[in-house]
């Protein structure tokens, strides 16, 4: 569900945090997940990050794997607004409702409460949602990679049509957004 993390009854303007129950456990890389059937997870997220990564070449070879740096948590804002959606996932998982389904809180631990400490489990636990968009922004301006009719830029017939050019990241998932950007392009290309 997408909701607001200083007001999560709001039904007005962009939801700025993502919380979601997966009936499995669930924990990023490096954190242990306890076994299957044993757990459910109550999974958190920023909606509109404001920290940018970065990819680059690797090396000159087209079989070299690019250096992808995501730049997580990188501002404050990103920061308090995953330390907010973390609280509304524990508020959720420590409603009355949940009582016959839960027994402890595992991840990050009903003793991980101070701000510093969520901050810290926060930047260990902190990943993608497997929903990359904007790294190849389309626009007018001379920043954009790609011009407003997907056509990359400097190129007289290479095209890029999948989410990379989102000028800016969505609230929800992509795909929706994605079917209509490529339905639109291919209309478009056979005129």
């Amino acid at each position: 569900m997408y909701l607001h993390g200083d007001d999560p009854t709001r039904s007005t303007g962009s939801p700025d945090i993502v919380l979601a129950c997966v009936v499995v456990p669930s924990a990023a890389e490096g954190l242990n997940a306890p076994p299957y059937g044993s757990a459910f997870t109550i999974l958190c997220g920023v909606t509109h990050p404001t920290s940018r990564g970065r990819i680059a070449p690797s090396g000159p070879g087209r079989n070299d794997a690019p250096v992808i740096d995501p730049h997580y948590l990188e501002t404050e804002h990103d920061r308090a607004t995953f330390r907010i959606a973390l609280k509304r996932a524990r508020m959720v998982g420590h409603h009355a409702a949940l009582d016959e389904w839960r027994d402890a809180e595992i991840l990050p631990g009903a003793p991980v409460q101070s701000d510093h400490e969520l901050d810290a489990f926060i930047a260990g636990a902190a990943s993608t949602h497997h929903h990359p968009a904007g790294t190849c922004r389309m626009g007018s301006d001379t920043d954009a990679v790609v011009d407003p009719d997907l056509r990359l830029n400097g190129f007289d017939n290479a095209f890029v049509v999948d989410a990379s050019v989102m000028p800016a990241i969505p609230s929800g998932p992509i795909n929706a957004a994605i079917v209509a950007i490529a339905e639109t392009w291919a209309a478009s290309s056979r005129d």
